[in-house]
Formats: C-alpha cells, structure tokens, sequence
C-alpha cells in the first residue's frame, strides 16, 4: 500500500518526488512487478509537484521552466531519474545476488552493444605513436594497418582497416584523410547514389567511406560506390556508432571529415580544413 503524500508534495514538491523516483528504481531492481502501481502513484504527485511550482512562481511574475527546475534543484531528481532509465533499458531477467529475478513489466530491454571492441575506439597510451606520425609516413601505417588485420579483431573494425588500405592505394593524395558517413533504412538509402555521386564529382570518392547498420542500406553502397569495399556492414543501428567509428579510424592514424547524411557537397570541403 501506498501513503497518500499530496499534503507533502504541496509543501515540499521536490523532496517527495526524488523520494518517489528512488522509490521506483528499489522497485525496478527487486519488486519490478510494483512498477506499474508505483508509476500510477507517482501520477497525482507530479501532478502536485507541477501545480506548486506554478502557483508559487506566478505570484512572484516569474515564468516557470520545468527543465530549468530540475537542472538548478540541489534534489538528484535527474541523476535518480537517468538511473532509472538505466535501469529500465538494461534490466535483465538473470539472477541478481544469487537469487532469481522475474521478469520486469513493461520496461524494454536494450544491452549496450557495439560493432567495435572498446580497445579498437580508444588504443593504449603507448600504441598511439601513428597518431602523430607525418603526413608523409605512410609506410608505417601501411604496416600497421597489415598487422592489426592479422591480429584479434572485430568484424567492423577488420572492415574499416581494409577500407583505409583500399583508400589509400586507390588515391594519389598524401594526407591521410577520409570523408565518411553512417546510415541506415531503406528511406535513406535510396539517396546513397546522388551522394556518393557528388563525393565523386569532387575527386573524393577514393577516400568517401560509408558505415551502412543495415542489409538495404548496404546493398544500396555496394551497388553504388566506385569502390564497394570502401561500405562498411555493421549491425547495430546506434547513432553512437558515429562516435565509435570515427574514433577506430582515428586511433588507425587517419584524420576524418565526418558528414551527417543530409549534408550535400557543393564544393571541396577539405582545403579548408587541412
């Protein structure tokens, strides 16, 4: 059962709506069959919450901003908040300190997955002297390249390593450079020819690399690109991947002019740049 904490959210809106949002992230973890009650409870509360802060602000003629309130109160509601969400994506029905868990109700389950492993986006201290190679010293990044495919690797990043030896064998430029761009969906694939066209257009589509998370989103790159090795298949459909991929590129020595998918090339952007 639950206490009936209107009179409290009236005095002390915030205080009683961290206590509740904690409450929820107890029941998440132990009791997650409580979650849609305690949600329904929560309901009036913020309800409350809400109708304080209005009538309080509107007498003293100031404008009430709700996501203001909550980024400038000393009360964790967003930390407690964010946990929840945690909780809530990654919640797992696999025992929890020795004893089973049931199954959470109503909250999806979303594991933090990546196409590359975390010591292909961020190398060692020490393995990062390619970083600061010349532009000129490409033998050893040749090199470099040709070793780490012969080690451990993901499947993404053994893609990408290819990819930057396909790039750098086909272009007669020095710098190390490469324009890429990450997609997914058969709404934006259809799109992929005119761009990769317009890469073209400019002399780049040596160095253009495209991380397709999809099966149409890659069919449409390899059926377009000038160089199909140079469309990379990953699996996850994540706007991280953007990060991820970008960071795997640079730790291999390349720099890299990242172009959201609706940016259109009207002019070379690299001399500008370089």
């Amino acid at each position: 059962a639950f206490i009936d904490l209107s009179s409290q959210a009236s005095v002390c809106p915030l205080g009683v709506l961290a206590l509740q949002l904690y409450r929820l992230t107890i029941y998440q973890e132990w009791s997650p069959d409580f979650c849609p009650h305690l949600l329904a409870f929560l309901a009036p509360i913020l309800d409350s919450f809400l109708a304080a802060v209005v009538n309080q602000y509107r007498d003293e003629g100031i404008p009430v901003d709700f996501a203001n309130m909550l980024l400038l109160t000393d009360w964790p509601l967003l930390p407690i908040a964010c946990n929840s969400v945690r909780i809530a994506q990654y919640m797992d029905p696999s025992p929890v300190h020795g004893r089973p868990t049931p199954p959470a109700i109503h909250v999806q389950r979303k594991p933090f997955v990546l196409d590359f492993w975390r010591e292909e986006i961020m190398r060692p201290a020490t393995r990062r002297r390619q970083l600061s190679m010349p532009a000129g010293d490409n033998e050893a990044v040749v090199r470099d390249l040709k070793r780490r495919l012969l080690g451990r690797t993901s499947p993404s990043a053994r893609q990408v390593f290819r990819a930057l030896l396909m790039s750098m064998s086909a272009t007669q430029h020095t710098e190390r450079v490469v324009l890429l761009t990450l997609l997914w969906g058969e709404r934006l694939s259809i799109y992929l020819g005119a761009w990769l066209r317009r890469a073209d257009a400019l002399g780049h589509s040596a160095r253009t690399m495209v991380f397709c998370l999809d099966e149409p989103s890659w069919q449409a790159c390899t059926a377009a690109h000038d160089l199909p090795d140079l469309c990379l298949r990953g699996e996850h459909r994540s706007v991280f991947n953007k990060f991820a991929v970008v960071s795997v590129v640079l730790q291999a020595g390349f720099n890299v002019f990242f172009l959201d998918f609706d940016t259109v090339l009207l002019q070379d952007p690299l001399p500008h740049v370089l």
